[in-house]
């Protein structure tokens, strides 16, 4: 449009066209017109108002009124008018060698009040405008915060209902291979239909203890879901981070299949460290996995991801290493922050980094990263090895164990793994246990799971302690992951050994033989 402005109706013709709403590329068009202007903007400092003629992009990101001039002059403009108002920054320039003369710039002050008014609206509306965006983003997140603590609740009441089953399913079918096993070595002249039946028992073992394993992965993942920064490790259980490493490669192994190779390196005769596996089992997932996908963005180039283990001094040392896209450098101490993701929102939620270094921090170690953009990345986890602690002198007293669990399916698993060690009572209530601790029955060790009716592990817990100083150092607790407040703060202020359920039967046979021989 050609705007043909008398010199005095200046003014009011910028006031007709602002007036109804913010036109500003018409009236940079109108002001460029009336004093022979070939460029015109406008910017304020949320939004650019408009421009005439051809403006450089280092002009609209400028900050003050110097700033713009050079801007302005470096794009070939040989003057320069530039008004700063509350609100932001209003200019022309023209080419000319004479540059404006004094009818030009009288016009351009006599419309200064007219800009600045306007400049100052439209900075007001912008200024609103953003706080809306900013509202909205802060509203997206919060229901986000809200949808992610709705799934953990759900989460938290599935993996305890589920708990319960798979743990028993778990070490019953550690039990019935341990049984195929000692049939085929007392038949071991059996005929071939009948050793291959025993081969089809073994392998079918197998694949369910393989199945259940995936089963309490998922589990953990609920857990997680539920409560990611509130377990506290015990102590008094180690982990082989060896054979951790080496579980998560083989469950996320499929996933990487025909696009990421997966290399796995674990130095031999490793020292156990101390923690909580699943927990540490969580970090490796969620590094791998990260690894994994990292890799796999690479156009033109296999991705490898390589989970490597070693010893040094005293701390064991796990990397994990793509050959991915690597990390910016202004990125690397933001990937640790919940909720923060450079995926797209189906790839990921921006929780697996912070899980996985909470859970690295919880059994002691720490987290360290190392990536330069196309060089891949290499996180690195240090675990402090564990001290071996001393216990008594082995005995040939058979010790008694009470196993205290109001599911019925998990207390007879339980003793049927610990009756070839031990002589086992079960019962299914704080108040059973009570009873029999009242007749006068000794133990040298108590499972008690956590949560039951009538009378809970805690409760159960102080009355021991009052009636029987000292025989509840001899609890070890176990849990379905349903933490109440209260049960998360009781197990954070005992010292008491725990686990979690599910758990395997080779898993719980060293937490109860550490109870039953400490000093």
């Amino acid at each position: 449009m050609k705007w043909r402005v008398r010199s005095r109706s200046l003014p009011g013709r910028l006031a007709e066209i602002l007036a109804s709403e913010d036109r500003w590329s018409d009236a940079l068009a109108c002001l460029a017109a009336a004093v022979h202007a070939d460029v015109a903007v406008a910017i304020t400092p949320h939004a650019l108002l408009g421009v005439y003629g051809l403006v450089p992009a280092e002009a609209l990101r400028a900050q003050n009124p110097d700033e713009l001039a050079r801007a302005l002059i470096r794009s070939g403009q040989e003057s320069t008018w530039v008004h700063r108002c509350p609100g932001g920054l209003v200019a022309a320039a023209v080419r000319a060698a004479d540059g404006f003369g004094r009818d030009e710039r009288e016009l351009l002050e006599e419309a200064v009040p007219i800009l600045a008014l306007a400049l100052d609206r439209s900075a007001a509306r912008a200024q609103i405008g953003a706080g809306d965006v900013a509202r909205r983003k802060l509203e997206a997140r919060l229901t986000e915060v809200e949808r992610q603590s709705t799934v953990g609740t759900v989460a938290a009441a599935v993996a305890h209902d589920l708990s319960a089953p798979v743990s028993a399913l778990m070490m019953e079918i550690g039990a019935m291979r341990d049984r195929v096993r000692e049939l085929s070595m007392l038949l071991p002249a059996a005929g071939p239909m009948l050793r291959n039946v025993i081969e089809d028992l073994k392998g079918l073992a197998d694949h369910c203890i393989d199945s259940t394993e995936r089963a309490r992965q998922l589990l953990i993942d609920f857990r997680l879901a539920a409560h990611p920064f509130s377990e506290k490790p015990s102590t008094a259980n180690t982990i082989n981070v060896g054979d951790a490493l080496r579980a998560c490669v083989r469950m996320l192994s499929p996933l990487a299949r025909d696009k990421v190779r997966l290399e796995l390196t674990v130095e031999p005769e490793l020292p156990v460290v101390p923690g909580n596996r699943r927990r540490m089992e969580q970090a490796f997932t969620n590094v791998l996995m990260n690894a994994v996908q990292a890799a796999s963005v690479r156009e033109g180039m296999a991705g490898v991801v390589e989970a490597r283990v070693r010893r040094a001094g005293g701390e064991l040392v796990v990397e994990i290493v793509d050959n991915g896209p690597g990390i910016p450098a202004d990125l690397k101490e933001r990937v640790f922050e919940p909720f923060f993701t450079t995926k797209s929102p189906d790839a990921g939620t921006g929780l697996g980094l912070p899980i996985a270094r909470d859970a690295v921090e919880a059994n002691g170690g720490r987290i360290e990263l190392e990536s330069d953009r196309g060089r891949g990345a290499c996180f690195r986890i240090r675990l402090p090895v564990a001290s071996i602690p001393a216990h008594a002198a082995p005995t040939n007293v058979r010790r008694r164990v009470l196993v205290v669990d109001d599911d019925e399916a998990v207390l007879r698993a339980m003793e049927r793994i610990l009756r070839a060690d031990y002589d086992v009572t079960a019962v299914q209530s704080g108040i059973t246990a009570l009873e029999v601790l009242g007749s006068g029955a000794g133990f040298d060790a108590l499972i008690v799971d956590l949560t039951m009716p009538e009378l809970d592990g805690p409760e159960l817990y102080e009355r021991i302690k009052q009636r029987w100083p000292g025989l509840e150092r001899k609890i070890v607790f176990s849990t379905g992951g349903a933490f109440t407040p209260s049960s998360r703060a009781f197990l954070a202020n005992v010292p008491n050994s725990r686990f979690e359920k599910p758990i395997t039967r080779e898993e719980l046979r060293p937490i109860v033989l550490g109870v039953v021989t400490a000093a």
